[in-house]
């Protein structure tokens, strides 16, 4: 019975047993469910945030692109401002009925527009609101009008008159962005507009008028780069919450209608619009979108924009808010794009230790946040130096466009009939603007030279021309402080060198105006030594001495370091960017060499560099004023009272072979006149006790020895005092005028090669390569130029002011060559040379890129754009020259019988 009862035990615990081995499971399998289900869950959180956070950061970088390239229009508005008060105080306000002011200013007025097509008007308002007068971009076959008198408006009801009039004098105001409105009806289609306008101030410091420009405002919106319905959209609002790029057409401008005063974020969406307003960036979570703000100031303060240090504001507090919008599924969109490590990461977490697994996790996502952060700081150092790049760009082609006009007018008048002064005065011009750009592409490629990247030329050249053309630039300044300029180059230095001819004359053009700047009274003399010649060429020393006010020696460790001041201070006597040495330096160690300073407070300063250059086997022209010998036997009395004048000249004239005998003042010259006879005089008109004019009288009634006249006064005699001399030779005394005054007294002339000037213009071309040509360009300026180049090659060209306007002449016409401006309104040069070869194929003319962006890599971009060549402005004549030799015309079509 016992034993049954034990069985019974036994059998019923293995029931039990069975049912504990089924429900133990169950549980541990719902547990495992459970933090599966959690795991996923935070993983999933953990996912989302942080796609959440890289969408942020890319939105607000992309933000911050934005609000720099508005700023940058906004603010480089304000120069125009300027530039026009000026001229309309000089021209207008001093003699306001005279009608040649009245010209001055509608021709500086037409410049303008023709050379800035973003604006849309330019009027003039008295002080009631009422035009005096008005300019209007039109289109392009007439693209000026002057608003006749029976058409001015009153325009005091406006608010941008109102603002203007309560301004200062020196302020340029920005008002609101809004619809241009004209005749009390809005402009249609519509046309956003910025005015941008200030005070015309009188000689009495009284307000005499005020000056308006309408900014056509579509540029700007341009630049937020819109995407209307795609997933990422910005957006612009103005302060008072109305759109002015809004998530659709239908929302935007609503202020400028009364019947839709109600269509404002902030009336129809208070809620969002007080998180917008809580601060000036931000985000958060609405209807499902990811919101993101950032409130910007386009005016800004004058720091924000370097060029500009002047006053400038936006009417009303002037205040724009860029916003986008990004659904939530399109983060999520990222979450999925995650790469697979994490999610493997994931599911290993449910099969092994959650634990171990959630530490993995932990520092994978840290991982990847860390590389999100360093992708967002490498994302904004980018987009500055994007920014930068493309500031520089607008620049440069700002500053290249007016200068296009100046050179290649500069290349025409000087292949005209001109007088020897005239073409002095035009090779003066030619140089100081090739002096310029040369400048200009220096300082925009100021980072090209920090990386060692700078590109020399090598060509032959006319070492004193070069020093010549330097102390030129500055001939007005140096007779102005009545200071004295000489040079002298070593005898043993060949006349011809090879090298960067442009980059030396920039450098001594940098030492030059820096001597000048600092120096009150005295001299500056340039001398240039030959250290050596070995295999690499000729190591010469140019030194560029001044009497100046000198450097202390604790300063001089700045000279050299960019951006650095002796006085830093902002009240400081001398301005300076800080990188004119430095450049120099760079330059000087670009072509072999380097350069240093010697200099003591109050006694002046001495700077130095060396260069190394090959001489030339071929000379480009023939130099007589390096030849020794050339006037032996004859004799010489220079009479001047600053030595290092009297120095030079007298080793000068000892290399032409005479023999020269100098003196510093008029007693010491007519003493020696008693005793001794002279072929030929040299006086300095500015001289203590006696000066030139009374020394000459006093020599005519001695002896009758030819005189040369040297003046730093830049003013030549005329009457009975210049009859007393047979020459006139400002200082800065150029050798070569020296020389040819001393061969025709002498009687030597016939030795003197005669002057050939280079014809820059080859009028056979147009009958040697016959071109059908279409000019494409749209500022009026610049279409005069090329025109005219083109014309003084032979030929005749047609004009295209936009890239429709040249798709629709070659329909009409067969070209075989394209000059293409690039930047054109309606249809830029590029979309357009893309548009012809779609279409003509084969039968496409040759393309030139024609375009003031000449950066380094602009050329490689534009040939791979698939143009045939690139000209940079200004335009110059011997590059024009060769891509016409180069294109051939295209192939006449023959006829096919029927």
């Amino acid at each position: 019975m016992t034993g049954m009862t034990d069985e019974k035990d036994r059998l019923e615990g293995l029931s039990g047993n069975k049912e504990s081995l089924v429900i133990k499971p169950a549980i541990a399998a719902g547990l495992v469910t459970v933090i599966v289900i959690l795991l996923a869950l935070l993983a999933q959180e953990y996912l989302w945030r942080y796609a959440l956070e890289q969408e942020v950061d890319d939105r607000f970088a992309e933000m911050d692109r934005n609000a720099f390239l508005l700023g940058a229009r906004v603010r480089g508005r304000a120069n125009d401002m300027f530039f026009l008060k000026r001229v309309a105080e000089a021209a207008l306000v001093r003699d306001p009925h005279s009608p040649v002011a009245s010209d001055n200013f509608r021709t500086a007025v037409t410049t303008m527009l023709l050379a800035r097509s973003q604006y849309d008007r330019i009027r003039l308002l008295d002080l009631s609101g009422h035009e005096m007068f008005r300019y209007n971009w039109k289109e392009a076959d007439q693209p000026l009008e002057e608003v006749s008198a029976d058409k001015l408006q009153d325009k005091s009801t406006r608010p941008f008159y109102r603002e203007t009039l309560n301004s200062t004098p020196d302020t340029v105001i920005f008002s609101p962005l809004d619809l241009d409105i004209d005749y009390n009806q809005i402009v249609t289609p519509i046309k956003p507009t910025l005015r941008v306008s200030g005070q015309i101030v009188g000689p009495d410091g009284k307000v005499k008028a005020l000056l308006v420009l309408n900014y056509m405002g579509d540029q700007l919106l341009r630049e937020i780069q819109m995407s209307k319905g795609q997933s990422r959209q910005m957006m612009l609002l103005n302060e008072d919450g109305y759109w002015l790029a809004g998530p659709d057409e239908r929302s935007e401008w609503a202020f400028m209608y009364p019947e839709r005063a109600n269509e404002s974020l902030r009336v129809q969406d208070p809620g969002m619009w007080s998180k917008i307003t809580a601060g000036k960036v931000g985000w958060f979570d609405q209807n499902g979108n990811l919101i993101c703000f950032q409130a910007i100031d386009p005016v800004g303060t004058p720091t924000d924009y370097p060029p500009l240090r002047m006053p400038i504001k936006g009417a009303n507090g002037l205040r724009w808010i860029l916003l986008t919008r990004v659904p939530n599924a399109v983060v999520w969109d990222n979450v999925r794009e995650i790469d697979l490590g994490i999610w493997l990461t994931c599911i290993a977490g449910v099969l092994t230790l959650a634990p171990l697994t959630w530490f993995g996790l932990s520092s994978i996502l840290r991982r990847r946040q860390a590389m999100a952060e360093l992708r967002r700081l490498t994302y904004e150092a980018q987009a500055a130096n994007r920014a930068k790049s493309e500031f520089l760009a607008v620049m440069s082609h700002e500053i290249r466009t007016p200068m296009n006009g100046v050179v290649g007018m500069t290349s025409i008048l000087s292949d005209t009939k001109l007088d020897e002064l005239q073409h002095d005065c035009v090779n003066t011009i030619n140089t100081s603007g090739e002096s310029l750009l040369a400048v200009i592409n220096d300082i925009l490629d100021f980072s090209k030279i920090e990386s060692g990247r700078m590109q020399m030329e090598n060509r032959a050249f006319d070492l004193r021309q070069v020093v010549e053309e330097a102390l030129d630039l500055f001939a007005a300044q140096i007779r102005v402080r009545r200071l004295e300029a000489v040079y002298l180059i070593d005898q043993e230095i060949p006349g011809h060198l090879i090298g960067d001819s442009t980059r030396l004359r920039q450098v001594l053009v940098n030492l030059i105006g820096n001597a000048i700047k600092f120096t009150a009274r005295g001299e500056i003399a340039i001398n240039v030594k030959c250290l050596g010649k070995d295999e690499n060429g000729y190591r010469l020393q140019f030194s560029v001495r001044d009497t100046g006010i000198g450097i202390p020696k604790e300063s001089l460790q700045k000279l050299f370091q960019a951006f650095q001041q002796v006085d830093a201070s902002t009240t400081r006597r001398y301005g300076g960017t800080g990188l004119g040495l430095v450049i120099s330096k760079r330059l000087a160690e670009f072509m072999g060499g380097t350069m240093w300073v010697e200099s003591r407070p109050g006694a002046g300063s001495t700077f130095f560099f060396t260069v190394v250059l090959k001489a030339s086997p071929e000379p480009v022209a023939k130099d007589t004023t390096l030849e020794p010998g050339l006037l032996n036997g004859h004799t010489a009395l220079i009479v001047d009272d600053n030595e290092t004048n009297l120095n030079i000249l007298d080793i000068q004239l000892k290399i032409w072979g005479m023999q020269p005998t100098a003196v510093s003042s008029g007693r010491e010259a007519l003493e020696k006149l008693n005793g001794q006879s002279f072929d030929v005089g040299l006086i300095d008109l500015q001289m203590p006790e006696m000066d030139g004019i009374m020394l000459a009288r006093e020599i005519h009634v001695r002896k009758a020895v030819p005189l040369v006249l040297l003046s730093s006064s830049g003013e030549a005699l005329t009457g009975g005092d210049a009859m007393q001399f047979q020459f006139q030779i400002p200082k800065p005394i150029k050798h070569s005028h020296l020389l040819n005054a001393l061969l025709k007294i002498t009687g030597t002339e016939r030795r003197l090669p005669p002057v050939v000037i280079e014809k820059k213009f080859d009028d056979t071309l147009g009958r040697r390569n016959p071109l059908r040509i279409l000019l494409a360009e749209d500022n009026g300026v610049n279409q005069k130029v090329g025109l005219l180049m083109l014309s003084r090659f032979g030929y005749s060209a047609s004009l295209a002011a936009n890239g429709q306007l040249v798709l629709d002449a070659i329909e009409k016409a067969t070209f075989d060559l394209v000059l293409m401006d690039i930047q054109m309104p309606d249809l830029n040069g590029i979309e357009a040379a893309r548009i012809l070869r779609e279409r003509l194929g084969s039968r496409c003319p040759t393309i030139i890129a024609l375009t003031a962006e000449a950066l380094e890599g602009d050329r490689e971009r534009f040939l791979g754009l698939g143009f045939d060549g690139y000209l940079s402005k200004p335009l110059q004549a011997k590059a024009l020259q060769e891509v016409l030799e180069a294109v051939k015309p295209l192939e006449e079509e023959s006829e096919l019988a029927p």
